[in-house]
Formats: structure tokens, sequence, C-alpha cells
């Protein structure tokens, strides 16, 4: 967009840097255009890379839950909240006082990389690796030599199931290279350098709380085009290549079975007590329907296999997956 000359007079206290400049002088409105930094929002960033992102997330998701789960062995969820687009100052300034962050060194990228974790659910995490119970507000204090050990095997735990997730697009390695509290210490970017940020949400038997994953838009953006140009594979024609379909069929999909339906009237559902039966609309050998993520796929008989119920699929009914 072209600035307009403006011949009003500057208000007190204006900023001469906006005035209209002399006539004579070179307009170098159109040549700074062609230079400016690429400056995105949810909405501009490349459509293409943001699917990809998205698609990522969703995975990582899941592998992070997986891994929590497995090392702190009680229930967990992650979720994946989705991305953004803003500068760094945005990202850095609206992030608590007080904050888990650790400071990210890639080789792939030209700037550091955040990982923001918020200190309520990071506390309890760190608790219920020492033994403790699981409170709803756990105490925040200043962290001992052990519990930075214990908070940094968790970052790499987490780190390593998203580069893992990466992977399918190119090889990726992020290395700790220190810890703040204070984000005014992890202000390791330019204040209207451009990001894109990652947010996962933990859920379950310990205050929520969100991961942030935050990474420079150049570097993220020069990644994709890098390994794009590496498999000689155009996202315009092909936004999603071989390697990738490959991560996508690991997704995993949660399957469901319905045996039958009943409808019942308010009076006896509130009615119904332990011990009662309920009579379906299907007889034993009528197929079932077997629902893939709530949308109606397949139609199966149902069986047993060993000590378990199971079902044999006969028929698709919905589109391919």
């Amino acid at each position: 967009m072209e600035k307009k000359e403006n011949n009003q007079a500057l208000p007190e206290g204006g900023d001469k840097n906006t005035a209209t400049p002399p006539a004579g002088s070179p307009d170098k409105t159109k040549e700074q255009e062609k230079i400016a930094a690429y400056s995105p929002s949810s909405s501009k960033f490349p459509k293409e890379y943001r699917n990809i992102i998205r698609q990522i997330g969703d995975y990582c998701a899941h592998k992070v839950q997986v891994a929590l789960k497995q090392y702190l062995r009680f229930n967990i969820e992650v979720f994946w909240r989705g991305m953004d687009s803003l500068v760094f100052a945005d990202f850095i300034g609206h992030l608590p006082s007080s904050s888990c962050i650790h400071i990210l060194q890639n080789q792939e990228f030209q700037h550091h990389s955040l990982l923001v974790q918020n200190l309520p659910t990071i506390s309890s995490l760190v608790e219920r690796v020492l033994g403790a119970r699981i409170i709803e507000k756990p105490v925040i204090v200043e962290f001992t030599s052990v519990d930075n050990a214990i908070i940094a095997r968790i970052t790499n735990m987490i780190l390593e199931e998203v580069q893992k997730s990466f992977h399918s697009i190119g090889p990726i390695i992020w290395r700790i290279h220190r810890q703040e509290s204070n984000p005014m210490l992890a202000s390791v970017l330019p204040d209207k350098e451009n990001v894109v940020t990652l947010t996962f949400e933990i859920k379950g038997q310990l205050p929520s709380g969100l991961i942030q994953l935050c990474i420079a838009t150049q570097d993220i953006v020069s990644y994709f085009e890098k390994y794009r140009k590496n498999q000689s594979v155009t996202m315009q024609s092909k936004p999603i290549n071989s390697r990738f379909l490959q991560h996508l069929h690991k997704i995993p999909a949660t399957i469901s079975v319905q045996l039958g339906i009943l409808e019942l009237s308010l009076n006896d559902l509130n009615s119904l007590r332990v011990g009662d039966i309920v009579r379906l609309d299907r007889t034993l050998d009528s197929p079932v329907l077997v629902y893939v993520e709530d949308v109606e796929k397949y139609t199966a008989k149902l069986g047993r296999v060993g000590e378990f119920w199971a079902c044999m699929i006969e028929n698709g009914t919905g589109e391919k997956l």
C-alpha cells in the first residue's frame, strides 16, 4: 500500500519521521516494501505450511501424552491448541511474570527458539516425580538443582517427541541452551521478529497449563522450503508429500462399535437401576455399525477372539479415509 501524502501540520509531540518528504526527494515507499520483513498473521501464514503444522501438532500432542504418562504413571492428557503468528515482543510480553522458559538452539535455524511451560503445571509434575501427591495449587518456590534436573528431563522428553513429529519433513534437533524464569531474560530475538507459536494444553490430575514452542518465522519457513526443494515436491501441486503421508498414517484414530439403539422416555431413563435389562433394536446375529472418529464407516459381525469381544468387518458404508 502506497503512503498517501499528508499536508496537515504535525500535532504537538508528533513524530517527525512520519512527515511527508519534501518535494523532489526520492519516494522510497515501493523500495521499502520490497525489502520489508515478511510479516504474517495466522491467516496470512502460508496455508500449505499451516496445514502441515496442524497435522504435526495433532500427532505430537498424542506422542507427548503417551511419553508423560509412561514417565509419571498417572492420568494426564495433552491436546493440540493450535498455532499463532505474531511478533516476538507480543509473545514474550504476554507471558506470566514467572514462567519456566527453556531457550533452545538448533543447527537448522539462525535464531534461538523457546519452549515455555507455566509454573504451576511444571511444579506439579516435579512433585509427582518426587513422590508427592498432586495438589490443586502447588506452592511455587525457587527450584533446587534436583528440581531443575527433573524439569530438564521432562523438557527433553517433550522436545524428543516434537522432533520425531517434524522428522516426517526433515531432520531437526533442538538443544537446551539455558533455562530462565523471567520472560525479560529470555528476550533472545528482536522485538519485531516474526515468530510462530505451537501451543499444547496439559490437563488431568494436575493444574491445567500450556506448553508453547516459539520459533522464528524465518527459520520455520526456511526449514520447510529447504526440504521441499530437497524432495523436489512443490507444495502448490502436492501439499502432502509421500514421507509426510507415511507420518499421517501413524496418527491414532478412535474406533467405536454401535451394538444397537434404544429409545426410552425420560421417566424410564431416570428409573433405570443397576441390574435392569434393556432390549436393543438388533438381534445377536444382526450386523453392527463401526464408527471411525464418530463417523459411520463399516458394518461388521459381532463375535469373540479368546476372552475378548470382537467384530469382523463386512462392508464399508462411508468414504475412504
